[in-house]
């Protein structure tokens, strides 16, 4: 694994996952940011955070993340954990499957 790890010179890297209410960046909501936070090949910190969306989450989000209303409800918003994310983050690439999903919102929060 190391081997590969320096070849791809990702020996340092955060996992990204996002959970939404939908799959519309423009009109959907950040409900769950999770990160793992890997050094040489193995994970070394976590970021996970539930997020209220200030909206209900559609029952087809609810079956496939697990989250709910209740769950978000108390939560802090993206902007109030915005900072401590980014800070996580660093400098480290970011992976993640569907990587470009999860981006895409991050970017309309971030902009």
């Amino acid at each position: 694994m190391k081997k590969f790890l320096d070849y791809t010179k990702l020996n340092h890297f955060i996992s990204l996952d996002l959970e939404t209410t939908g799959l519309n960046p423009l009109e959907d909501k950040i409900i769950e940011i999770s990160a793992v936070k890997f050094s040489d090949g193995r994970p070394s910190a976590t970021f996970t955070k539930l997020i209220n969306p200030n909206r209900l989450i559609n029952p087809t989000a609810i079956e496939i993340t697990g989250i709910t209303d209740n769950m978000v409800k108390n939560k802090p918003e993206f902007k109030d954990v915005e900072d401590e994310f980014i800070s996580f983050i660093g400098q480290y690439p970011i992976v993640g499957q569907n990587i470009l999903f999860d981006l895409s919102f991050l970017k309309g929060y971030l902009s």
